[in-house]
């Protein structure tokens, strides 16, 4: 500012032409430093009690929190409780229901058993009384099977609102036989029907007498077994081809301890040699054709030898003992 200027008092006017007052200036100046100042200013720190009250603050709420969460996780576990007691009270008069109405009360035999509704319920280990719904049904018939040789098929099922249904097939008795001084009757496939100390019983039956090779095994219900593994289906094969022969129902006695040398005692008159296995049902076919045809009469005995079945050869010999296997 001129020395001119400072005299008369007048500050603020402008040196030149165009150029601001001085207070103008001074206030720019002040704005400019305080929007600068805030823009620059650091966030307030907060001091240690302030630290303290607000975390205490936020770990209250929190505790709060989970006080409430808790709260509602009990009221729903008692609400599920409760339902659960409901419904089982609701149930326990259907359950009472079930357990008095649909029980076991009534046997029925359904196919041809030699067992009585007696005997089948108490090998498949069912009583009367049992529950209808709570049994196994396929062990009750494999445990009748197991226990009752003469049954061949076993099924057990329930029938509303209180009848077990035993469906049955029954085997029969094929041959009866000697081992060790007992006797025993068997099926077709050799399986131990039943045991006697006396073979009176299966003679009555009309059981064919069989002689069979030294046996290792003979436990009734179970298949027979014949020492030093002897494989016994040539047996079992011959009486299934037997039982759709010329020859059925007229055995009277049968040996098979050889099994290249099996014979036969048939009308309790003639032995018949077979021979091998092979070719069975045609030497039973010629065995027949051979008595027809040979002109024995009634009383006449005699041996036919069909081991070769394109030749057979017959004697009549009246002297033959068919209980032998040779003379």
């Amino acid at each position: 500012m001129s020395e001119d200027n400072k005299k008369t008092g007048i500050e603020n006017a402008p040196q030149t032409e165009g150029e601001k007052p001085r207070y103008v200036r001074q206030y720019v100046m002040r704005k400019r430093h305080k929007r600068t100042y805030e823009e620059s200013r650091p966030e307030p720190v907060f001091t240690q009690p302030e630290v303290i009250k607000k975390t205490a603050n936020k770990e209250e709420q929190i505790v709060k929190e989970l006080a409430e969460k808790q709260k509602k996780q009990k009221a729903k576990k008692l609400l599920f409780l409760c339902i659960i007691a409901f419904i089982l009270v609701l149930l326990y008069p259907l359950f009472r229901l079930v357990t008095n109405v649909f029980v076991i009360k009534e046997v029925v035999i359904e196919g041809e058993s030699r067992y009585s509704a007696e005997e089948l319920l108490a090998a498949s280990g069912l009583a009367l009384g049992d529950d209808l719904f709570g049994t196994d049904y396929d062990e009750a018939a494999r445990l009748a099977l197991a226990k009752l040789p003469y049954l061949r098929t076993c099924r057990v099922e329930s029938k509303l609102p209180n009848k077990v249904v035993f469906t049955v097939v029954s085997g029969e008795a094929a041959i009866y036989t000697e081992v060790a001084g007992e006797y025993y009757a068997l099926s077709a496939a050799l399986r131990v029907l039943e045991r006697s100390s006396e073979p009176s019983t299966f003679i009555a039956s009309g059981l064919v007498y069989a002689s069979l090779p030294p046996t290792a095994v003979s436990l009734v219900g179970e298949h027979i077994k014949l020492s030093g593994g002897v494989d016994s289906s040539y047996i079992t094969e011959f009486l299934d081809v037997l039982a759709e022969s010329p020859m059925n129902g007229r055995a009277s006695r049968m040996f098979f301890e050889e099994k290249f040398d099996m014979v036969i005692s048939v009308d309790a008159r003639f032995r018949i040699k077979l021979g091998s296995p092979d070719s069975m049902k045609l030497k039973l076919h010629a065995a027949s054709r051979v008595i027809e045809e040979c002109g024995f009469t009634l009383e006449e005995k005699g041996i036919i030898d069909v081991s070769d079945p394109e030749r057979p050869t017959s004697l009549k010999k009246n002297d033959v003992d068919i209980n032998a296997r040779r003379d």
